[in-house]
């Protein structure tokens, strides 16, 4: 037998809340009695839309089964250790963003979800960013900046990281 992989990160945008077809598939994927056997720890991540009262609504529902821990849009800051609060909060600071931190029921197990409302970042953090992505790996940024997702994908990929 192999050893258990320590860590994956699934980013997907229903991370906080279950919309569709992928949030099924989270359901049964992360929820799998072989899938929680051989992950010591997964982690979701996927932008947040703080501004929208509905989805808000939906993520703190009891139903959706999300506990927070962390969260500079809710006040919520004792879920977490002094250091890990500390290290958040830097990030929010440097990027720009609000984030939230929890758990989250996916099927009949608990896993961590990190959610990233870049609805406002630093243009200088994201424009360093796209310069990077352009240098290393010849992708236009601007080419795409048309796209909604893509834009906040990459806009939420770096507090992330």
């Amino acid at each position: 037998m192999t050893a258990p992989i320590p860590l994956v990160v699934h980013m997907t945008h229903e991370a906080g809340i279950k919309v569709g077809g992928i949030g099924a598939v989270l359901d049964g994927l992360l929820g799998a009695l072989a899938y929680n056997a051989r992950i010591e720890r997964t982690i979701v991540a996927g932008p947040l839309h703080g501004a929208d009262s509905v989805e808000m609504e939906r993520l703190t529902d009891p139903a959706n089964g999300v506990v927070l821990r962390y969260s500079s849009l809710h006040g919520v800051y004792n879920g977490v250790t002094s250091s890990m609060q500390a290290a958040l909060a830097a990030v929010e600071r440097r990027y720009g963003v609000a984030l939230l931190y929890g758990t989250r029921r996916f099927g009949n197990a608990v896993h961590e979800i990190l959610l990233v409302d870049a609805s406002n970042p630093n243009r200088g953090e994201i424009d360093a960013f796209h310069y990077l992505l352009w240098e290393n790996y010849k992708l236009d940024c601007l080419r795409d900046s048309g796209s909604q997702e893509f834009v906040q994908a990459l806009a939420v990929a770096p507090p992330l990281l």
